[in-house]
C-alpha cells in the first residue's frame, strides 16, 4: 500500500509541470472585444466551422483581405490612340520653321535693256544689248513654314548685282541721255525677286514629297550706264508683280546615323500681257508684257533634321515690257550658276 501511494505521489509530482505549461500555453479567455470582432469575421467569411471555408484565426487578417497594388497609369506617349483618333505621323499636324541662306554663283547673259522719252533730245527709240558682266554678286534668303501632311508657306527673296565695262559699238540713246560710239561704258545691272508660295503636297510620305507651287513674284530691275570716269549716265527701273505655278519634289535617297541624303528639283513659270484702258489725263495708255521661268535643282544633306547643306543649280529667264504714250522700257536677261547654302529647321 505504501508502495502504491509513494508511485502515485511520484506521478503527480511529475505532471504539475506539465499541467503548469499547458495553463501557459493555453490562450487568455476572449473578450468583449474578441468576440465581436469573430461575430464581425463569421459575417463577413462565413461560419468558420464549414469545412469549404479556410479557417482563420481572429486575430489573422485573412488571405488576399489586402488591396492590391494599383497598376501605375501608362504614359500619354505610351497610351493606345482613341478610336477613329489618326494614326501615323502623316495624319498629325507637326510644324516645322526654316531657313535657307544661299550664294548663287552666277552669270548674267543674254541682257538686254531699253528705253526712249518722245521729246528728249534724241528722241529716236533704240535700245542697247549690253555686254556680258564681269562680276557677279548674288545672296538669297529662303523662309518657309511646313505645316504638315498637305502644304508648306514659302518665301524667299533674292538680289543680284552685275557689274561690267565695254566699248560702245554703236551710237545710241538710253533714255534722255545720247552715248557715242566707241565710248568706254561703266555698266551696272540690279535686279530683285521675290517669292511668295503655297506648296501643296499632294503625296507626302517617307520617302520624300511631291510638291505643287501656286504664288507670285515681284521682280525689279534696275540698269545704270555711265561713261567711265564719270561722266554722262542713265538709269532705268522696271518691275511687275507676276502670277507663278509649278512643279517639284524632293526625294529622300538615303538616311544613316541620323543623316539624311535628298535630291531636290522644281520648275516654276507665269506670265502676263494686258493693255490699260484710258482713265484720265495723267493715267495714259499703257502695255504690260512679262514672263518669267525658274528652275532649281541639286543635292541636301541634312543632319539630325535640323542643320543641313544644299549644294545645286538655278536658272532664271525673264522678260519685262512696259510702255505707254509717253515713254517705253524694258529689261530681257538670262541667269544661271552654281548654288551653296545652309539650312536651319526646327
Amino acid at each position: 500500500m505504501k508502495s502504491t501511494l509513494g508511485a502515485l505521489a511520484a506521478l503527480l509530482i511529475a505532471a504539475a509541470p506539465l499541467a503548469a505549461q499547458d495553463q501557459k500555453d493555453r490562450p487568455p479567455p476572449a473578450t468583449d472585444e474578441d468576440k465581436k470582432l469573430d461575430e464581425a469575421l463569421e459575417r463577413e467569411l462565413g461560419d468558420p466551422k464549414d469545412p469549404l471555408i479556410p479557417k482563420v484565426t481572429p486575430r489573422e487578417k485573412p488571405a488576399g483581405s489586402e488591396p492590391a497594388e494599383k497598376p501605375a497609369e501608362p504614359s500619354s506617349e505610351e497610351k493606345p490612340p482613341a478610336e477613329g483618333a489618326p494614326q501615323g505621323e502623316d495624319e498629325k499636324l507637326k510644324v516645322k520653321l526654316g531657313f535657307v541662306w544661299t550664294h548663287w554663283n552666277m552669270e548674267v547673259t543674254d541682257l538686254h535693256a531699253g528705253a526712249s522719252r518722245p521729246g528728249a533730245q534724241h528722241p529716236v527709240s533704240t535700245t542697247y544689248g549690253l555686254a556680258d558682266p564681269d562680276r557677279n554678286d548674288s545672296d538669297g534668303l529662303e523662309l518657309y513654314l511646313d505645316c504638315g501632311r498637305w502644304f508648306t508657306l514659302d518665301a524667299a527673296i533674292r538680289h543680284v548685282v552685275a557689274r561690267g565695262y565695254e566699248l560702245a559699238s554703236r551710237d545710241f540713246n538710253f533714255r534722255d541721255t545720247f552715248f557715242h560710239r566707241d565710248e568706254v561704258l561703266e555698266t551696272k545691272f540690279e535686279f530683285t525677286t521675290v517669292d511668295a508660295d503655297v506648296a501643296f503636297h499632294p503625296v507626302k510620305g517617307e520617302y520624300g514629297h511631291l510638291d505643287l507651287f501656286l504664288g507670285l513674284r515681284y521682280v525689279g530691275t534696275s540698269t545704270r550706264i555711265a561713261q567711265a570716269g564719270g561722266g554722262d549716265k542713265a538709269q532705268q527701273d522696271v518691275d511687275a508683280l507676276i502670277p507663278m505655278t509649278g512643279v517639284g519634289g524632293t526625294l529622300r535617297l538615303a538616311v544613316k546615323d541620323a543623316v539624311a541624303f535628298e535630291y531636290f528639283a522644281n520648275v516654276k513659270l507665269g506670265g502676263m500681257r494686258y493693255d490699260l484702258p484710258t482713265r484720265s489725263n495723267w493715267f495714259l495708255d499703257q502695255h504690260l508684257s512679262v514672263f518669267a521661268l525658274s528652275f532649281e535643282t541639286g543635292l541636301r544633306f541634312m543632319i539630325a533634321d535640323v542643320f543641313g547643306i544644299v549644294l545645286g543649280y538655278r536658272y532664271e529667264l525673264t522678260n519685262l515690257d512696259r510702255s505707254n504714250d509717253s515713254s517705253q522700257k524694258y529689261a530681257h536677261w538670262r541667269a544661271g550658276g552654281m548654288i551653296t547654302g545652309l539650312v536651319v529647321q526646327f
